[in-house]
């Protein structure tokens, strides 16, 4: 979020007005990303992705963090991405967006580590067979697998953000 905040330096000079419009786009995109997942839970349903869209980007909650000039929104719209990536089985762009995701606050390792219990819970508990829902999918009972790649991903994200750290 600080990069971005100094990105916005080439296009003004006032730091408040751009974490003001960072954290509505951000909510924005936080919206979008329900509508996805909704539309994904719910079989493609129309109705139920406009209203969980319309909802998140309402929520009064939700619009206070948006113009308090804070990350936050950014974080939101990045660990809910990253609950869509791994419900849709897209290993760079779960790997990409929790590196994104980690660098913008630490906390997304315990997001990280919750996909990974899942992962784990899925393909050594209760080993399911694929769920085909239309074009959507479940893991495979093998998710570490394509999990793999994601974290082959992340970690050159994570390393940098740690160097960086350091």
């Amino acid at each position: 979020f600080t990069i971005l905040l100094a990105a916005g330096f080439f296009f003004s000079k006032d730091g408040i007005h751009t974490s003001l419009i960072l954290g509505v786009v951000f909510l924005l995109l936080t919206s979008l990303v329900v509508f996805r997942l909704a539309l994904r839970e719910f079989q493609d349903r129309l109705l139920f992705g406009i209203a969980a869209g319309v909802l998140s980007v309402t929520e009064p909650r939700l619009v206070w963090v948006a113009v308090s000039g804070m990350e936050t929104t950014l974080f939101i719209a990045l660990a809910l991405s990253m609950v869509y990536f791994y419900r849709e089985c897209k290993p760079l762009l779960l790997g990409t967006v929790s590196g994104l995701a980690l660098w913008t606050r630490p906390e997304a390792l315990l997001m990280i580590a919750v996909l990974l219990l899942d992962a784990l819970y899925h393909s050594s508990i209760r080993r399911p067979e694929p769920i085909k829902q239309g074009k959507h999918r479940m893991p495979s009972p093998g998710p570490f697998r394509w999990l793999r790649r994601s974290l082959i991903t992340l970690l050159p994200i994570a390393g940098a953000y740690a160097g960086f750290n350091l």
